[in-house]
């Protein structure tokens, strides 16, 4: 046996010897022990960063489904926490490029942020959003949040969605939301790079505890086209009237501008009872920005 062959077989042993270590430490952390501990061992890997990392207790492993009771993250005036968060995904999906998480759920959440710096206004940009890899999450869903910034104070009962993001864009489906007497359900699809071109169809209900007794139940359906900062928008609202509203929108600049027809076949008012105020079939049209109509 040659010296040269001797070497590429010591080579490949010394190789292996080097390889296997990380390979049992990789298994072991995704064994439920291993996982239990390093998730024990957050709160000291974290601290040097100023992140403070806490949890009740944890079932599962991070080789498929993690449960976490009571999770909390504290980083400088944010603070996160919820009373439990269920982690389902595919590891393996990594090797194609894709973060694959067939299930991500939380329940009272509770967020809270510092009130924000004023800043002076700026017209709004959206840059091109790429990802080193694509995104699948088959189910996120978050039931009872609470969002907290200064003095503003914002509860969400449910919100679910299903989501694609890749090299074609971003892709929502299955949205659902609740909040306020609101609920928002649909599909919506943007494009990755400017102008970020958008497709989507949103159904919105809205209870007579918010809009009055005068107004009533709102069901609507909004279908949505243009760009993200330039959208198309045709309204059709189906309860407590008929009514059709084309509106496009300039969103690029520092006052947002607009142009809005609105089209009825017959309108009263109450909306709903005895009528006070009838008016026949027609239209209205405005255009521009809404300091043009500040009384």
């Amino acid at each position: 046996m040659s010296v040269l062959r001797i070497l590429l077989r010591l080579l490949a042993v010394i190789g292996m010897l080097a390889v296997i270590p990380p390979l049992l430490l990789v298994t072991l952390l995704l064994t439920e022990s291993g996982s239990s501990w390093l998730i024990s061992q957050l709160p000291v890997l974290l601290r040097p960063l100023d992140i403070q990392f806490s949890v009740a207790s944890s079932r599962g492993s991070l080789r498929e489904r993690l449960e976490l009771n009571r999770p909390s993250i504290v980083l400088a005036d944010n603070r996160f926490a919820a009373e439990q968060l269920i982690l389902h995904w595919h590891p393996a999906a990594i090797f194609d490029r894709k973060l694959h998480i067939a299930a991500l759920q939380l329940s009272d959440v509770r967020l809270q942020l510092p009130p924000a710096e004023e800043t002076p206004p700026t017209p709004p940009e959206l840059p091109d959003i790429m990802l080193p890899i694509a995104l699948q999450v088959d189910q996120l869903l978050v039931e009872r949040f609470l969002f907290e910034q200064g003095e503003n104070r914002q509860t969400i009962q449910r919100a679910a969605l299903a989501l694609n993001f890749d090299e074609r864009g971003l892709m929502l489906r299955d949205l659902h939301y609740e909040a306020g007497g609101v609920q928002l359900t649909g599909a919506l699809s943007m494009a990755p790079v400017k102008p970020h071109v958008l497709d989507g169809t949103l159904e919105l209900a809205a209870d007579q505890s918010l809009t009055g007794e005068q107004v009533g139940a709102v069901q609507a359906v909004a279908h949505l086209q243009g760009t993200a900062l330039e959208p198309k928008v045709e309204l059709q609202l189906n309860a407590p009237t008929e009514l059709r509203v084309h509106a496009a929108l300039n969103l690029a600049q520092l006052e947002p501008g607009f142009e809005l027809r609105a089209e009825w076949p017959g309108l009263s008012w109450p909306l709903q009872g005895a009528a006070m105020v009838s008016a026949t079939a027609g239209s209205l049209t405005l255009s521009g920005v809404p300091s043009d109509y500040r009384l």
